[in-house]
Formats: structure tokens, sequence, C-alpha cells
């Protein structure tokens, strides 16, 4: 059985039509990019018309097309080649989409081109987690709770049906439901009333990776969305490197468990999941110059002004990155550990940390980071507050 279940989309695999010059080799949705600009260029302009494009939140969608499919998908044509790679994993079965009867289609296509461009990236074949980047269950929640129920009763219908084994131990049989589960939704219920987004199973030992994504918040504009998806991408790449199906070496090698303390830590996990996806989506075409220095000053609470009280509260906590953990000052780990996974690789280079994950199942998280970032964590995080002290227009200077 064909296992996509992907509602309210069909993507077509129509060839995008070059013309003359020399943005024959853009894209459409590159050039839609630039039309969300307040007053984008002229040229770009002419371009969009040129190809008849109607360009939605960032999307090309052609205005003439012939196509057509049953009801209830909408035909939407594709035009960009970057998505070619994702349909193709729909097809294969490795990606399979649930959604909600009332997310919205532009949430649709930014998070699908969030998981395009994650995938291209980072889930590379030659990597010795290739096997395990996949299968993934992508869930996009609204928020609107009977819409949330029957996006349940699908997402346990594909659990019971392709992972059967998992069923058996899943939220979804009745017999496992917990009492606190609200309107007999188990996983997305936070989501469809808070917003957020998470991946919410184990792959190694549930079969599949569970990403749930909400359409309520981040709001679906390109530039709050697509990073969380992407944030949450890497987390797909992170987790996929370490097969043990034991939980606390599981832990212990993904390096939640690199507090001086027993409880799970967020400085590597998160912080490294936000700078590398902030990153990689500051690169793309359309995004706006000052994008990543923006959105990294932010974490810190500098407006511009010389002054970022973030920093102050980080040393006046007395507590080192790595032994924050869960509780009530998480947010102090994701932001400040996302500084220092700009730290690190301003240091040692991107393509030290894909070398320091490839090895973390065999070496661990202590020795491979140890390996491949030439000191122990503690010793850098060491130097890394030295360098915090700095001031702030120093500090932003490590930005690309």
């Amino acid at each position: 059985m064909k296992k996509l279940s992907l509602f309210l989309f069909l993507s077509l695999g129509l060839t995008s039509i070059s013309y003359g010059g020399y943005l024959d080799d853009w894209t459409n949705d590159q050039l839609c990019g630039w039309m969300d600009n307040t007053s984008p260029p002229a040229h770009i302009v002419a371009e969009v018309k040129k190809r008849e494009l109607s360009c939605e939140s960032g999307v090309a969608v052609k205005t003439k097309t012939t196509s057509k499919v049953s009801s209830p998908a909408k035909a939407i044509v594709k035009t960009n080649e970057q998505m070619e790679l994702i349909d193709e994993l729909i097809n294969s079965n490795k990606v399979t989409i649930l959604v909600a009867s009332d997310v919205s289609q532009a949430s649709i296509n930014i998070t699908k081109k969030g998981l395009d461009l994650a995938e291209s990236t980072w889930f590379n074949k030659g990597s010795n987690a290739w096997n395990y980047f996949h299968p993934i269950l992508l869930i996009i929640v609204g928020n609107d709770m009977d819409a949330a129920i029957e996006l349940e009763n699908r997402l346990c219908l594909e659990i019971k049906e392709n992972f059967p084994d998992s069923y058996q131990h899943s939220r979804c049989n009745p017999r496992n439901k917990d009492s606190n589960c609200k309107y007999g939704v188990c996983y997305i219920t936070e989501y469809a009333s808070n917003g957020g987004a998470g991946i919410a199973s184990s792959r190694m030992n549930e079969g599949f990776h569970l990403m749930i994504m909400s359409a309520k918040r981040p709001s679906p504009d390109e530039e709050d969305y697509k990073p969380v998806t992407l944030h949450e991408s890497f987390h797909i790449y992170q987790l996929s490197h370490v097969t043990t199906k034991d939980r606390d070496l599981f832990e212990q090698k993904t390096g939640r468990r690199s507090g001086d303390h027993n409880r799970d830590v967020p400085w590597w996990s998160e912080g490294m999941a936000e700078y590398m996806a902030q990153l990689l989506y500051s690169k793309q075409p359309g995004v706006r110059s000052n994008y990543l220095r923006d959105k990294m000053g932010w974490k810190l609470e500098y407006s511009g002004s010389g002054v970022a009280p973030r920093i102050d509260e980080y040393f006046n906590s007395g507590i080192k990155l790595y032994n924050f953990d869960y509780g009530k000052n998480r947010m102090m780990a994701y932001d400040i550990g996302a500084w220092f996974a700009a730290y690190l690789i301003n240091d040692v280079g991107e393509e030290r940390v894909y070398e320091f994950y490839e090895n973390l199942n065999e070496l661990g998280f202590e020795n491979s980071f140890l390996r491949y970032f030439g000191r122990p964590y503690r010793e850098y995080i060491d130097n890394f507050d030295v360098f915090f002290k700095q001031p702030i227009n120093e500090i932003l200077k490590i930005l690309p």
C-alpha cells in the first residue's frame, strides 16, 4: 500500500520553462523569494511577469495549467527543481506527510520546501546514518482541535498499518492511552493548543521519525516557519547517527547527558540544531543579507544599541552552559548553545561538525568532540565564556 497521505496537496513533476538572459538559471521559487521584499527589483518583477508566475509566500505557482487531479487534492504545479528530491522520497514511501484540514496551503508548501532543503543538504547517501534518516512521518497540525483529533486518527492508522510492532507499544493503542491525553489526542494536543514543533519518536525503537510541525506558532511566514522545519530536520540528522536502543546510552552518546548531573541537557543538541538551521536558511536565495546577524542578535536581546542583556543573564546565572537542563531556564541553553555552535564553527569549520556526527556512534560524545574539535568540550566552553565577555560588536564578527 502506498504510504502517502498528503491531503490538500499534490505536486506534479512539470518542468519549468527557461527564458533568455542571466536569470535563465534561476528557479521560479528563487524569483518569488525576491517578490516577498517590500520593493522587489524591477528586473525580477519583469521576469516573474514574463514567466506568468503567481507568487504565494515565496512559492511559485504557474498561472496557466491544464493539469487536473481528483478531489479533494488541489493541483499545485511543481516548478522548483529543488523540490524533486522530496517528491521522490514521498513516492518511494520514505516520507509520509499527514496534514490537518485547517492547515493552509502556504504552510504545507513552506514545510515541504524546508524538508526538501534539509534532505538535499544533510541527508547524504554516503553517510554512515543513511539507513536511519528515514522513514519520516511529517505531521502538520493547525489549531482546530476537531481537525487535530481527525489527524491523530489518521496518524494512528498509518502507524498501525505500516509499523504494527510499534503500534502495540504506541500511544495510539487504546490500552496504552495516557489519562492525561486531552480530547483523545495523545501525540499532537500540545501542538494544536500551543503551537511549536518537535520530534516525537525514537527512530531506533519505533522504526520512524515522527516530526510534528504546527502551523499556528510559528506563523506560516517563511522567515519564521522554514528555519523551524530545518531545526527539526537537523534533529533527525543528529538522532540518526546513534543506533543503540538503550535510552541512557543514547542520551550519553548524543551529548544530552553531558552535564555535571544525570539530567538531560539541551546546550549541544538544541544549540547546534538551531544554529545549523539558521545558518542554512541565511544562505538561501532571496533571504535578506542581515538575516543571520539579526536572528542571532535577538537571541541575546541585542537591538543594535551595544547592549546584549542575555549575555549578562547567562554569566549572572553562575551555571555552566552544559549544566542547564530542560527546566525553566532551558531557553538559555537553546540561545547560548546556538552561539556556542557559531563560535565552534567559526573555529573549526562546518565540515568538522559532520565528521563529528559521522563518528559519534563509534566514539561517543566526549571522544568524538575531542577528536574533531581538538579539545574537551568543558575546556572549549571555558574558552567560549572568555570570548563571550567581549563587547557585542566583537562577538557578532564571527557570523558569516
